[in-house]
């Protein structure tokens, strides 16, 4: 007979999930049936353990960038801005302008319609920062803004070339890059394909 899941275990089951279709499909073709259905569970059951379909889609979302900067931290040539940058814009398209939007949307409104997370989102947020911190040395304040904006600014700007954008960023807050804290020219308003 199958042991039965603790309360964690299966909340780790539905998000395990969850992450593994947004990083396939991205965050806004993923429908509520489909999260129970990978994750073997009724629908029902996904809101035992999280409130809303937004709270399950953001906690997965940031379990599935989490996961993508340590499987990064773990690759050969972990520090290479250019390669980083193209797997990021490459991941950032699979989720889509939509989708990425989605996702800043869910990030805001959880601090505002679930205050008591804010504990548990801090927690990624400063996974994060070490996440960055272990690849690129030094405090990556910085860098996750900078990061930040260039994907933020890519989900509104059409033309706008996200690996070209993400690689400047990150070799602009390389440690020794001699960066002094402005945006270096030509980081964000990168020229487009074409």
């Amino acid at each position: 007979m199958a042991e039965r899941l603790t309360k964690d275990g299966r909340r780790e089951q539905i998000l395990e999930a969850a992450a593994g279709l947004l990083e396939s499909r991205g965050l806004e073709s993923v429908r509520t049936a489909e999260l129970a259905r990978a994750a073997g569970v009724s629908e029902a059951l996904l809101f035992r353990h999280f409130r809303d379909k937004e709270d399950l889609l953001f906690q997965a979302a940031n379990r599935l960038i989490l996961d993508f900067f340590r499987r990064r931290g773990s690759s050969a040539g972990a520090t290479d801005p250019g390669a980083l940058a193209e797997e990021l814009a490459v991941f950032a398209e699979r989720q889509g302008r939509e989708g990425l939007r989605r996702w800043y949307a869910l990030f805001f409104q959880s601090l505002v319609r679930y205050p008591e997370t804010l504990a548990e989102t801090m927690k990624i947020v400063q996974e994060h920062r070490r996440l960055l911190h272990g690849l690129f040395g030094g405090d990556p304040w910085v860098l996750m803004a900078a990061m930040e904006g260039a994907l933020l600014v890519w989900t509104l700007s059409p033309d706008m070339d996200l690996a070209l954008a993400l690689r400047r960023v990150l070799e602009a807050c390389r440690p020794g890059a001699g960066w002094k804290g402005a945006v270096p020219p030509g980081t964000i308003d990168a020229p487009g394909p074409g």
